[in-house]
């Protein structure tokens, strides 16, 4: 708010009273210090944090954080949706914990190339969801240097369930196998 057309400022203050030997006040002491400052930075951060929770907590696909040794540091709660398991229940996973058998070595060949080169790197794979099914996963993974170090500080993470899509696509390529086989019937 303003106050005679000046910002209101913020201030914290700490007083103590100084006694004498009979019990009678001497002295107050105390410091008053403007933090107006601090706490409109403080608030600056809190908004800003919320946006950012906002957008991880409401967004379809599922936003993730590795760590540079590959365990999941964040996983936004769109895993619960998708995959049926609570996000706390990932923390401290690899990424590669609940890949197909028959997917995981092209996953991890993808990865380890991507990181080599420095890439953001998309690919898919199945991911077995809490129930034991799969669900298709198209991810899209960049990885993530220090400011300070430029070492590896991990990766984030984009990954969306395309179970539908490759279901429509199985039976596409289905349907296009048995019209070219009855056409090479009927020839």
């Amino acid at each position: 708010s303003w106050n005679n057309g000046e910002p209101e400022r913020c201030y914290d203050t700490l007083g103590d009273v100084e006694r004498g030997p009979n019990g009678e006040i001497v002295a107050i002491v105390g410091v008053v210090q403007d933090v107006t400052e601090k706490v409109a930075a403080e608030k600056k951060l809190t908004e800003s944090e919320a946006a950012y929770r906002f957008m991880a907590d409401e967004a379809s696909d599922i936003i993730a954080r590795h760590s540079a040794e590959g365990r999941l540091m964040f996983i936004s709660p769109a895993v619960k949706r998708i995959l049926g398991f609570d996000p706390d229940d990932m923390i401290g996973r690899t990424a590669f914990e609940g890949a197909h058998p028959d997917d995981l070595a092209q996953v991890r060949a993808t990865i380890a190339d991507a990181m080599r080169k420095g890439d953001m790197v998309s690919y898919s794979y199945r991911v077995r969801h809490r129930d034991g099914s799969y669900v298709w996963f198209e991810t899209h993974l960049r990885f993530v240097k220090s400011a300070q170090s430029g070492s590896l500080d991990g990766a984030i993470s984009v990954s969306r369930d395309i179970t539908a899509r490759k279901r429509f696509e199985d039976e596409l390529k289905s349907a296009r196998e048995r019209a070219e086989q009855a056409s090479h019937t009927k020839s």
